[in-house]
């Protein structure tokens, strides 16, 4: 679909197939005085309890020339110290990003000895000792997974003291089994990527005079990083963990076989790659204002591609649904339909 901004003439103001055109409307930014009036009236640089009135989503305020702009305040969450502080923001998606965070921040604050309890619910057992070493230690670890338990609990658009406490308190009886399912699905994702990259080392082992081999070693280890981020249990729903340790081992299974028969591999890759590098141009060029039916077509894509790796390397595993290049190439279309 392509959309056009008109004059009342008729005549093409601005056009494209995004709504980011819409962007070329906007006038300048609000004036540095009302802003600055603004955070004075709305601004606190330090929030202990939940202390507010009801929290608006948005607040009007009037500019220069009897302009009227739109404000955002949020909780915002330091990342140095903890402490959270209401801040003005002047987008909304910014904004909301932010509260949601600053709202979990000012739990830890405010119930600071509960949230302190839960960490002995994520202590690293003694036998996974030299795994949780691998990938910094088990403090490490320990810090992420709690970071990871804070966001999937209390990360929500909260606006009124009565709505805080109570789903605080909804919360709190279910944090230590949630904790302990959290630490056995991170560290069940951990021992995959370990035996991956045994799989992966085996490339250069077996070839290490081989350049191509050694391309194919430093890819695939590009390809589990991509997969398994640092912050990969805050970045993913707990649904979807067991499907990320069939991709690794998906990847450790094409090391394997690749050892064996490197232009069978080679052959197959050239697909998967063509496929990956469009993928790549659409998320390049996805704006940050496309629809969020539009942002979570792109993720689809990237998940079916993962699919069809399994189904292309690692039959045995079994794909989560019916999936083919002909399916993926009709995702892409109807993608490319959007607005």
């Amino acid at each position: 679909m392509r959309i056009a901004i008109t004059s009342p003439e008729g005549k093409v103001i601005c056009s494209g197939r995004d709504l980011s055109v819409l962007e070329n409307l906007v006038p300048e930014r609000i004036s540095p005085a009302a802003l600055d009036l603004a955070r004075k009236n709305w601004e606190r640089p330090f929030i202990t309890e939940w202390d507010l009135a009801e929290l608006p989503n948005a607040i009007d305020i009037q500019g220069e020339a009897g302009i009227n702009w739109t404000l955002f305040p949020a909780l915002v969450k330091n990342p140095d110290n903890g402490s959270v502080s209401l801040r003005l923001f002047d987008e909304p998606g910014e904004a909301l990003l932010a509260h949601c965070q600053g709202v979990a921040g000012l739990v830890e604050v405010v119930y600071a000895k509960e949230m302190k309890f839960i960490h002995k619910y994520l202590t690293i057992p003694r036998h996974r000792t030299l795994l949780a070493e691998q990938w910094g230690g088990a403090k490490k670890i320990q810090k992420r997974l709690y970071q990871a338990l804070l966001i999937r609990l209390f990360s929500r658009n909260i606006r009124s003291e009565n709505e805080f406490v109570a789903h605080t308190e909804k919360m709190f009886p279910d944090m230590p089994s949630l904790a302990k399912q959290m630490l056995d699905a991170g560290m069940e994702v951990l021992e995959a990527l370990s035996e991956a990259g045994g799989s992966i080392e085996g490339l250069i082992r077996n070839n290490p005079a081989n350049a191509v081999v050694r391309q194919l070693w430093s890819y695939l280890k590009e390809q589990l990083h991509i997969l398994v981020p640092e912050d990969f249990m805050i970045r993913y729903e707990p649904e979807r963990l067991p499907h990320l340790i069939r991709y690794i081992r998906a990847i450790a299974i094409r090391a394997e076989r690749a050892g064996l028969d490197f232009d069978k591999d080679q052959g197959k890759s050239r697909e998967i790659q063509i496929l990956l590098d469009r993928r790549a141009v659409l998320q390049d060029r996805l704006s940050p204002h496309a629809t969020d039916k539009k942002k979570q077509a792109a993720e689809n894509l990237f998940w079916m591609i993962e699919e069809y790796k399994v189904s292309l390397y690692a039959q045995e595993l079994k794909t989560a649904f019916p999936i083919s290049r002909k399916r993926i190439e009709k995702a892409f279309e109807e993608f490319d339909r959007m607005v």
